[in-house]
């Protein structure tokens, strides 16, 4: 069986229905968020591979990639987005220790419903 992005998405917004103060799936909530959108992204964008210049992460190279489009292009609008999730992704994931703000999933959300907007249209 395999799964689309868009299953990231949905299971993020049904978790964020009943998540109240629970951090865990608070945090879940933004890492599912973003993987849904860096998919979607690839899947609509593919990466470009033809640049050896790879010295940073995956994740890092692709948002790179995207900022070199266009001023104003949708490269550059889900570049941006994307890495801001990307932050809040990194925090939910690995910086245990680091408080969640009270509108981060709001944010993550938002930002996952318009970065699939954009490239669906």
């Amino acid at each position: 069986m395999s799964i689309q992005p868009s299953d990231f998405l949905e299971n993020a917004e049904s978790m964020a229905l009943s998540a109240g103060n629970d951090e865990v799936t608070q945090r879940n909530i933004l890492s599912r968020a973003y993987y849904a959108c860096y998919h979607r992204a690839i899947e609509k964008i593919p990466v470009d591979h033809s640049s050896n210049a790879r010295d940073t992460g995956m994740h890092r190279f692709y948002f790179d990639q995207l900022m070199e489009g266009s001023a104003g292009g949708i490269e550059r609008k889900v570049g941006a987005r994307l890495r801001s999730m990307y932050g809040r992704r990194i925090l939910a994931d690995y910086r245990l220790f680091e408080n969640l703000s009270t509108d981060s999933v709001a944010l993550q959300l938002n930002s996952a419903r318009l970065i699939f907007q954009i490239l669906d249209h």
